[in-house]
């Protein structure tokens, strides 16, 4: 079922559901939605993490994810693979990753923000992200999950993303 229609038929629901006092619970179709969500979410960060040239030659990224948000238990999945030749992505969990991350990754219905450093790659799902101070910002745009890309930040970052990356984002500043 396509993510527009979901969304309406949840609001139907919800709507009908909160006007009869009832409450609502999550059903089968969103929570198969959610996951397939979270694992698209998963690929583009860590088809993000292949783009992006490190200011000193690394062995590993290390991606910092809440554990707890839904894309923290997919990202898990990634943990070892290998981004380029000799290079291999590394996951992290939760707030107490400060300095240890290359990239962080924050959903914005997490509740937990990881701390961000100038020279982190910092990524989010939040509708406001890139006015949150955040480098790429995911969104939906027609039920497909696209990013944005806020230059002026890019453009005083340590790490470079490649113009073929650029090139798919929706780009501000």
């Amino acid at each position: 079922m396509p993510l527009r229609l979901l969304t309406k038929l949840v609001l139907c629901i919800s709507l009908g559901a909160n006007l009869a006092g009832a409450v609502v619970t999550a059903t089968a179709e969103e929570a198969a939605s959610e996951s397939v969500m979270a694992k698209l979410k998963t690929a583009y960060l860590f088809n993000i993490a292949k783009f992006v040239t490190w200011p000193q030659a690394v062995d590993h990224v290390r991606l910092c994810i809440d554990s707890s948000a839904p894309v923290g238990s997919v990202a898990q999945t990634l943990h070892g693979r290998e981004l380029e030749p000799g290079r291999r992505i590394e996951i992290v969990h939760g707030p107490d990753a400060e300095g240890a991350c290359d990239i962080v990754y924050e959903e914005h219905d997490a509740g937990t923000a990881i701390p961000r450093a100038e020279h982190v790659l910092s990524i989010s799902d939040a509708p406001d992200a890139l006015q949150s101070g955040f480098v790429i910002g995911l969104f939906l745009q027609r039920d497909k999950l696209r990013f944005e890309v806020d230059h002026e930040r890019l453009r005083s970052a340590p790490y470079r993303i490649s113009s073929k990356l650029l090139q798919l984002s929706r780009q501000r500043g």
